[in-house]
């Protein structure tokens, strides 16, 4: 859709290459994120709001992949543990 901020992918086209980049093997890389960026991306402004990713994003994942549970499970627990358990970061 297109607003004065510019246009925002839609989720089939976030999805398309998410799956890509997991196909190619990048799924340990990978962090998800809800770009909630202007006041009407909130949910009391009609916006898909924080949950989005963790709630309709990840049904369509679990509608659309077989490999689901290991997707998931590295998008929104394994991968951000392990980049917050960076030395680095320190």
């Amino acid at each position: 859709s297109g607003s004065a901020y510019g246009r925002f992918p839609s989720d089939a086209e976030r999805l398309e290459v998410l799956y890509r980049l997991v196909d190619e093997g990048f799924l340990p890389q990978l962090l998800a994120s809800c770009d909630v960026c202007l006041k009407n991306l909130l949910t009391v402004h009609g916006g898909p709001g924080y949950a989005h990713v963790v709630g309709k994003m990840a049904a369509r994942i679990r509608e659309e992949r077989s490999d689901a549970g290991a997707l998931l499970a590295a998008l929104l627990v394994d991968n951000p543990a392990n980049y917050l358990d960076n030395p680095k970061l320190d």
